[in-house]
């Protein structure tokens, strides 16, 4: 996590605690940043460079299209504009600093234009396996609604803190 994304989350945090049960919006939000920014410019100049490596990082990260004059499809299935593949290995540079996000770094990228029939098998995979999981976390996180509900006794405007485990307070799994 960078520098930046630590202290925006470290802002969030206290931007909701200080609007407590009211909450808050995303434009409240950005013109409290806004502010912050106006009092203290140079902290943000210095996490400029910080910024765009992330935004590098979620342009990477984002989801490639699926639709366009420039793609095609395969027996109905639009092959997107780019594929995810495992990483070939490579060779660790001594001079390199440590990456550290490894698990990024397991994969990689292969326009459609390039791709090949394994790296579509490839790509099918990992999204299968990443389907699993996000299912299994999902189901777990029902579990813990269904556990919150009972413990709330139908009052479904408690607040989970207040039914967080605590000794006496947890239930058996089913």
């Amino acid at each position: 996590m960078s520098e930046l994304s630590m202290y925006l989350t470290a802002q969030k945090k206290q931007f909701l605690v200080g609007a407590a049960e009211a909450g808050g919006k995303a434009k409240a939000f950005r013109k409290y940043i806004g502010k912050l920014y106006s009092e203290d410019r140079d902290f943000f100049h210095k996490l400029t460079l910080d910024a765009l490596m992330e935004a590098a990082t979620k342009k990477w990260e984002q989801q490639p299209r699926k639709h366009g004059p420039d793609l095609f499809s395969i027996n109905g299935y639009p092959i997107p504009e780019y594929l995810t593949r495992a990483a070939f290995p490579t060779f660790d540079d001594p001079d390199e600093e440590e990456d550290e996000d490894e698990e990024a770094e397991q994969f990689e990228k292969v326009d459609h234009q390039f791709a090949t029939v394994n790296d579509l098998v490839a790509d099918a995979t990992i999204k299968l396996r990443k389907a699993a999981q996000s299912g299994a976390a999902a189901e777990e996180e029902m579990k813990a609604a269904d556990h919150a509900r009972r413990r709330a006794r139908g009052n479904m405007a408690a607040y989970l803190r207040d039914l967080a485990d605590v000794a006496g307070n947890e239930e058996p799994d089913e």
